[in-house]
């Protein structure tokens, strides 16, 4: 177990039991024996809990001294076929899941990397919204091993938290999503010249703005440095076996182009592609920011991070990538149709979200990376807000330790997830024994419930 984590910051905490269950009972029975050492002893009995291993921070899905309940033998997948819907154990990668699928001729709304609880922007966003908009139903174990479902008919409260509120609330032990048909895609990735930046962020927020969006297309843009090298990776993919359509004629023509492997292709394979810089057993670290799709913004951001990465050069193994995604209004409008989601964000406002993603090698060399990570972001947030275009959203997904997550979603979301918690977990179980995680901002509780009560009477 401890040798299985994607991030090293993760495998070096010892805890003094792990428990690897299989199935929701199991997972029951060990969430009641925690919860009842809790209530006897009045006090917390911290746990972790792994599931399919994203976020990398150190504590996020391990813990030294207590327990971790590591949920990755849990890895079933069951096809629904009369229900349009397929059943996935918290354990998974999706790269297993499109392999299920895709002999199936269908497919559901995937990121490219583990199953979870956040948002996710996935190859097909642009037709059915993010990724916890297409969760149907959600299996969870309450604090005190209760076992509900939560989804349109049962806790629907519930089910719209989960959507984007993290562990907040219980422990996920299976996701039912949406199926839809699909067969083959077109897509890939083309390495370019750092010299095609300005051409490449005037396409990439054309292509999110244009009034005439097409669903089939996704598009991510990386900018990344490695062994003192600039480059930048686009990854285009039409969710249509049609190559070159002309939404991507712009990207297709920049050049120099140093590499290109788009073709028509499965799923499986096309994911295996796009997550190939995922560096398991590196030191790893999300740090995230958004803000208004600018132009002029954009390029001041990839301008700051340059000279930052600059600074870690000389760091053994150094890995530096800005991940620049959008959630377009077009993704952002298919939430509420389907109940919603807690994550705070208008469907009219588009939003540029830039993570910085970097792996290296040395835990001696952990102080130096955070510092100059922490330090641009938090640079181009005070810009941001200095030139107007600043976004409080922080996505889950891609953020580290110390950054607000849950409180940047706005009052009303955490109101309303507040009173999901004391609805469902009124000894705060979840809040306060499992330290990983993003939780519930606690300082002005009671203002935030105040709030929350005084839109639902209005």
């Amino acid at each position: 177990s401890l040798g299985s984590y994607y991030s090293a910051q993760e495998g070096p905490l010892q805890p003094k039991c792990i428990v690897k269950p299989e199935t929701s009972i199991q997972v029951s029975k060990a969430v009641k024996v925690l919860t009842k050492t809790q209530a006897t002893n009045n006090q917390s009995c911290p746990f972790a809990v792994p599931g399919g291993d994203h976020t990398p921070y150190t504590g996020s899905g391990n813990i030294d001294g207590d327990i971790t309940i590591d949920l990755r033998s849990m890895r079933g997948i069951t096809v629904n076929e009369s229900q349009g819907s397929v059943s996935l154990g918290p354990g998974l990668l999706w790269g297993e899941v499109y392999a299920k699928l895709d002999p199936l001729g269908i497919s559901m709304t995937l990121c490219n990397t583990n199953v979870w609880l956040p948002g996710g922007i996935s190859l097909f966003s642009g037709r059915y919204g993010l990724v916890c908009d297409n969760v149907i139903n959600y299996e969870i174990v309450l604090a005190g091993g209760r076992i509900i479902n939560t989804n349109q008919h049962q806790h629907i409260d519930l089910r719209n938290a989960l959507h984007g509120g993290s562990n907040n609330f219980g422990m996920v032990t299976r996701f039912d999503l949406a199926t839809f048909a699909q067969g083959n895609i077109w897509g890939g990735d083309i390495l370019y010249d750092f010299s095609t930046v300005p051409q490449q962020l005037e396409a990439f927020l054309e292509f999110g703005s244009n009034q005439n969006y097409n669903e089939y297309a996704a598009l991510f843009q990386v900018l990344g440095t490695q062994g003192g090298l600039y480059f930048v990776l686009g990854n285009p993919i039409y969710t249509k076996p049609e190559p070159y359509p002309p939404v991507f004629e712009k990207f297709i023509a920049i050049s120099p182009q140093l590499s290109n492997t788009l073709r028509v292709d499965k799923l499986e394979s096309l994911t295996n592609v796009t997550s190939s810089a995922a560096q398991t057993g590196h030191q790893n670290a999300f740090i995230t920011t958004s803000f208004d799709s600018d132009l002029e913004f954009l390029q001041w951001v990839v301008g700051s991070w340059q000279n930052s990465s600059k600074r870690l050069d000389k760091v053994d193994g150094m890995s530096n990538s800005l991940l620049n995604q959008q959630f377009t209004s077009k993704v952002l409008s298919k939430a509420e149709p389907r109940g919603g989601n807690s994550l705070g964000l208008d469907s009219s406002r588009p939003i540029v979200v830039s993570p910085l993603a970097v792996t290296w090698t040395s835990a001696a060399d952990n102080g130096i990376v955070m510092r100059a990570g922490t330090e641009f972001i938090n640079d181009v947030e005070q810009e941001a807000k200095k030139r107007s275009v600043y976004r409080s959203f922080v996505y889950l997904n891609c953020a580290n330790v110390g950054q607000k997550v849950i409180e940047r979603y706005g009052s009303v979301s955490n109101g309303q997830m507040w009173a999901v918690s004391s609805k469902y977990d009124p000894q705060r179980g979840f809040q306060d024994a499992v330290p990983g995680g993003f939780k519930l901002f606690r300082r002005s509780t009671t203002i935030f419930l105040s709030r929350f009560r005084r839109v639902a009477s209005v």
